[in-house]
Parts: C-alpha cells; sequence; structure tokens
C-alpha cells in the first residue's frame, strides 16, 4: 500500500533565523531560556546525586 502524496499546494519548510541578534529583547529572552534550563539542569543533577549517595549508602550498610 502506497503511502498518500501530499498536496500540491502546501509550502515546504524552510529555515529561517528564529531570534534577531541586533533585538536586545531577542537577546533578553535568549539569557533568560538559558538561564531557566541551568536551573533545571543543577536540579535534576541535584536530584541524582543524592539519589546516588542514598544508595551507595545503602548499599555500604548491608
Amino acid at each position: 500500500m502506497a503511502p498518500p502524496s501530499a498536496p500540491a499546494d502546501i509550502d515546504p519548510v524552510q529555515a529561517r533565523p528564529g531570534i534577531d541578534v541586533g533585538d536586545p529583547m531577542d537577546g533578553l529572552e535568549v539569557q533568560m531560556r538559558v538561564a531557566e534550563l541551568k536551573a533545571e539542569t543543577g536540579l535534576a543533577t541535584a536530584g541524582v546525586q543524592k539519589t546516588t549517595q542514598a544508595a551507595d549508602t545503602l548499599l555500604k550498610s548491608q
């Protein structure tokens, strides 16, 4: 069974810049998102470290 073909009136997706590096508001938005990602990554890392320490302690006590 052949897959259905796309209608001819659909434009192909093309790359375009998501931010304007010359726009201060876009720069601020990027900095805020980077800070959020760093915070989320830090929280995840701390959680994994605590879990690993708890598992190590449990294994050593056995």
